[in-house]
């Protein structure tokens, strides 16, 4: 009888550590350039990171590191040199990398982990957007503003088009994302997070529904204390109510 109860235990233990190892996911890279070296994959809770898991690169560069269910949001992998790649960690992703080092971003290929794709091709297409959009937005300024451009409002308004055409196309990206995946939640947040500056300076009338995208923020949402966004949001907020233009005690009250 006590044979067959340590039986049935054994059972019960051998049955959770499968169903966890099931559950656990992998990040799977070879970097030449990490040969030999320590890697770790980091996570975010709140205000703070920690350590997932870490494991040493075989001479090639290969290295698996694993994650579970509890870690799932925004990752980062950590090289010895104190560099960062941001990763997605999300359950199905089968994520693989490649490249020289983390140090060289533009070297890495991700092979698979479809939302760590789209997350790279939003982040590459982003950066040229609003370049390009900054451009546009300074000519606004001067065939509205100087009276030497004015006169004609054939390029004022081929100027307007553009804009607006620019705008839309990185919205439809965003919007054609699957709605339950964490990237289609986290990019708006952090093209939110990483607009302040540029709202503030040039796009003036986005201040009041940029701030208003602050307010009706969720800062109990589960996925923002795993973005590693939680402290940036906060901050930005304060900060474009800084810089909004308001008087000392209109910004007062809108701090409080």
């Amino acid at each position: 009888m006590y044979i067959r109860f340590l039986l049935v235990i054994l059972v019960l233990l051998c049955g959770i550590g499968c169903t966890e190892t099931y559950t656990q996911q992998t990040v799977q890279g070879e970097f030449a350039g990490h040969g030999g070296q320590q890697l770790k994959l980091m996570g975010y809770r709140g205000f703070e990171t920690y350590v997932i898991d870490s494991a040493r690169a075989d001479e090639k560069g290969n290295f698996v590191l694993r994650f579970g269910e509890a870690d799932y949001g925004m990752g980062s992998l950590l090289a010895a040199d104190g560099k960062l790649f941001m990763v997605i960690l999300a359950p199905d992703e089968g994520l693989k990398l490649r490249g020289e080092s983390i140090s060289m971003p533009q070297t890495i290929q991700i092979l698979s982990g479809k939302q760590n794709q789209l997350f790279e091709q939003y982040a590459s297409e982003h950066i040229r957007r609003e370049q390009v959009r900054s451009a546009w937005d300074y000519l606004d300024r001067i065939y509205q503003q100087d009276s030497l451009f004015m006169v004609n409002s054939t390029p004022r308004k081929a100027i307007t088009n553009e804009i607006a055409r620019i705008k839309k196309e990185d919205e439809q990206f965003l919007k054609g994302l699957e709605a339950d995946t964490y990237v289609r939640w986290f990019l708006p947040l952090r093209k939110l997070v990483s607009s302040i500056s540029t709202v503030a300076q040039y796009r003036t009338v986005e201040i009041p529904e940029t701030l208003e995208a602050f307010r009706t923020m969720d800062y109990t949402d589960e996925r923002l204390f795993k973005s590693g966004l939680l402290g940036d949001a906060i901050e930005a907020h304060f900060w474009l109510i800084e810089n909004s233009g308001r008087s000392l005690d209109s910004v007062y009250v809108e701090m409080n």
